[in-house]
């Protein structure tokens, strides 16, 4: 259809991924419409407390979110559409989330107000957003958020297209390196360990390709190091879900999910690892 982002390839959580443009457009579409649709005084995207429905994006709205969000774009034939809508809602949450934040702290926080020019759709809403912000009970949330974060230990700010648009930004990093005669520490390490470490703010020296790491990530940084190291030495045998990086960090990995890759399932972070069973090949067995 005339106007539509042609899609030719959709991943493994139903975000668009070839070609870059269209991928990139579906992201940033993302945001446009959900600014531009859901009023900033709604407080959740999503909640199971029937006191604070009131305060969500009912289904309806998001069902049609979606829907001006898909006239957008062709998908490829056959796809799961139910799984690229989950991608697509995901992504305006995130995109919500943000903007909300952004306008908190560059206009709140410092007293100010926006250009209306620029935000029209945010003026009918900004007395009632503002109130709500400055209330006790936003105080209160926005204070138990951050002792949430504090309590987090590692925290990726990858922004709405998360590991996918980082990939090639870190191999072509790598690459770099490479290209001028200086072999990276990272450059035969498991994609998910130096991928997981790059996220978390761990870079490349680009005089000679050692590790660069934050304070906060020393520890993880030297028990990633040794136990890539153990495998290497052939003391250490990783296995799929069990492996490095869930080694240095100490603590099993989320079932169904792949730190380091993004948010997919086990079945596809680990599908050329003969050793991996998804749970009903198990339960036959």
């Amino acid at each position: 259809m005339e106007g539509r982002q042609v899609v030719t390839e959709v991943d493994a959580e139903g975000c668009p991924s070839a070609p870059e443009a269209a991928s990139t457009k579906f992201v940033n579409q993302c945001g446009v419409i959900v600014r531009a649709r859901i009023p900033i005084t709604t407080r959740l995207w999503k909640t199971t407390k029937p006191e604070e429905q009131q305060h969500a994006v009912p289904a309806h709205q998001k069902e049609m979110l979606w829907a001006e969000l898909k006239d957008m774009f062709t998908l490829p034939e056959g796809v799961d559409q139910e799984l690229v809508k989950k991608c697509a809602l995901k992504k305006m949450a995130l995109a919500f989330a943000t903007f909300k934040k952004k306008l908190y702290i560059n206009y709140i926080k410092k007293d100010k107000e926006p250009n209306w020019d620029d935000l029209p759709q945010v003026k009918p809403y900004w007395e009632e957003f503002k109130q709500y912000k400055l209330s006790e009970e936003a105080q209160e949330k926005s204070e138990q958020a951050k002792v949430n974060a504090a309590n987090k230990k590692y925290s990726h700010h990858l922004g709405a297209a998360g590991y996918k648009k980082s990939f090639k930004k870190w191999q072509k990093m790598e690459q770099d390196l490479m290209d001028r005669g200086i072999r990276p520490t990272t450059w035969d390490w498991p994609d998910r360990s130096k991928w997981w470490l790059f996220a978390n703010g761990v870079t490349l020296n680009q005089l000679d390709g050692s590790l660069v790491v934050p304070e906060h990530m020393q520890e993880v940084s030297r028990d990633l190091v040794a136990a890539i190291d153990e495998t290497q030495q052939g003391t250490f045998q990783p296995q799929r879900e069990n492996d490095e990086l869930t080694r240095a960090l100490k603590n099993p990995e989320h079932p169904g999910r792949a730190r380091g890759i993004g948010v997919v399932p086990w079945k596809v972070a680990w599908a050329g690892d003969p050793s991996y069973k998804t749970h009903r090949k198990s339960k036959a067995e």
